[in-house]
């Protein structure tokens, strides 16, 4: 046989595949692109409509094997499938939008499926995760006038099957959620086509879980179609996302809480950070510091201004990140008083955790909104040494840094990432929502660290230091 005649017979069966696996969607001309997203190997994301505009996969978006079989997990961090723009779907006489979505959690308003800008006041068409990470939505806009409805609140840890659709002729738009339409809205809106990619998982913000079966027509499917199409894919192998997630995170350090040390006291501002020496547990609270023993009884409480951050204790001086302004400001430990304070004028946004690893100060950078923070590197005298940039858009930046169990870790008030660990370089290993790390992380001691828990109301507030042994690696 010809190595034309094997070209040939390896187009008609993969043509003969896609008949037999789209089913009646294959025969669908308006049907532009159908990701399985269940190829489970390679960088690319195989359109089973048509032999062209395949997806690459970016970012932390992985394939995840098990006895589910194969699905793409997307981290919440930078993952994401970009599929060159196609021209049919501008001047199409509607427009349909099709995913299965899982999610591990919320926090992000982020396209599931989407063309142009993520914010409102761009031209886009996207069915996406939105009102910061409670909505399932679906919207398009011509850049000045958005045209947006809801299918209600988004569940954690299950399939869901979304669909949105554009009627040009009635200036509709439509949302259904598993099978049944959920909302729809009439409205005007002027051109909203863009030659920007199709993205799936994310753009400016990312989806944290599955996605899978992603199709794109350019008309609206009816009820009664989308209503089948539901059907169908209830019957495709998907598997439980919690044995995904759970695959995901296998090798993850695991630990339980085997100690609470409350400290003693009630202060003006919450918990920033805390550190330890040999003997003592030291406490930034905004506006106060404060020295306890290893079991929280307090040896000394000093006023000192707004607003202290992070914290890191070496050879018997306290160093925190102090804002407004770019400082650290430097304190005795045995009884707080002051002592001097270094300009950190590299910090982007402000200094927010602090941490001392092998003679050096790292200082994790805090932001006014969401774009991708810092940790800046110093030497003994606070000199610049090195920009480490975080690949994630966290929100109002990093609150916290330690060192512990061989890893960096960053605590953050952002409900999408509020804990990630990283290797030595900065390199993102994974999001952890199962340990809190946004008022302080430490290591205690071998296999042992301990994190910061804040109480109380506004203006009475409270700490705690949460002791947490490694049981499983």
């Amino acid at each position: 046989m010809t190595s034309r005649q094997i070209s040939r017979l390896g187009m008609g069966l993969w043509l003969m595949g896609c008949l037999l696996g789209a089913g009646l969607a294959a025969a669908d001309a308006a049907l532009l692109g159908d990701w399985p997203l269940r190829d489970g190997e390679g960088t690319q994301a195989l359109n089973r409509a048509a032999p062209t505009r395949h997806g690459t996969i970016k970012g932390d978006a992985q394939w995840m094997k098990g006895d589910f079989g194969s699905a793409l997990y997307f981290g919440g961090g930078d993952g994401q499938v970009e599929i060159p723009h196609d021209a049919a779907m501008a001047g199409a006489e509607g427009l349909t939008f099709e995913a299965w979505v899982a999610l591990q959690s919320k926090g992000r308003t982020a396209p599931i499926v989407g063309k142009g800008g993520q914010a409102y006041a761009s031209k886009h068409v996207q069915l996406f995760l939105g009102s910061t990470g409670t909505l399932w939505q679906f919207s398009v806009s011509d850049g000045k006038r958005p045209l947006a409805i809801s299918a209600g609140k988004a569940e954690l840890g299950t399939w869901v099957h979304l669909v949105g659709t554009w009627e040009q002729s009635t200036s509709t738009v439509r949302i259904y959620k598993n099978g049944i339409k959920a909302a729809q809205r009439k409205g005007t809106v002027g051109d909203f086509a863009t030659k920007e990619p199709l993205l799936i998982g994310g753009q400016k913000q990312h989806i944290a879980g599955l996605i899978g079966d992603v199709k794109v027509y350019a008309r609206a499917l009816t009820e009664e179609e989308v209503a089948a199409s539901f059907k169908s894919g209830k019957e495709l192998p998907r598997g439980k996302p919690a044995d995904v997630f759970a695959e995901r995170t296998k090798g993850d350090l695991v630990f339980e809480t085997v100690e609470e040390i409350a400290c003693g006291g009630i202060y003006p501002g919450h918990v920033q950070g805390l550190d330890m020496d040999e003997e003592h547990i030291y406490w930034s609270f905004t506006t106060t510091l404060v020295k306890t023993d290893r079991k929280g009884s307090v040896q000394k409480a000093v006023k000192v201004p707004y607003h202290h951050g992070g914290i890191t204790v070496v050879d018997g001086k306290l160093f925190a990140a102090h804002m407004p302004g770019r400082r650290v400001k430097v304190y005795k430990t045995d009884d707080l008083s002051f002592v001097r304070d270094y300009e950190v004028p590299e910090v982007g946004g402000f200094p927010g955790g602090m941490e001392h690893h092998e003679g050096d100060f790292y200082i994790a950078e805090g932001t006014r909104d969401s774009s991708f923070p810092h940790v800046y590197r110093y030497d003994a005298d606070f000199k610049h040494v090195k920009t480490y940039t975080i690949p994630l858009p966290l929100h109002i930046g990093i609150q916290t840094i330690g060192r512990a169990n061989g890893f960096w870790w960053l605590g953050m008030y952002d409900p999408a990432h509020p804990t990630v660990k990283l290797d030595d370089e900065f390199k993102v290993l994974g999001t952890r929502h199962d340990l809190p790390t946004a008022y302080g992380v430490r290591e205690w001691a071998e296999d042992t660290m301990v994190t910061g828990v804040s109480g109380g109301k506004k203006g009475a507030y409270t700490g705690k230091a949460m002791v947490r042994k490694l049981v499983r690696e």
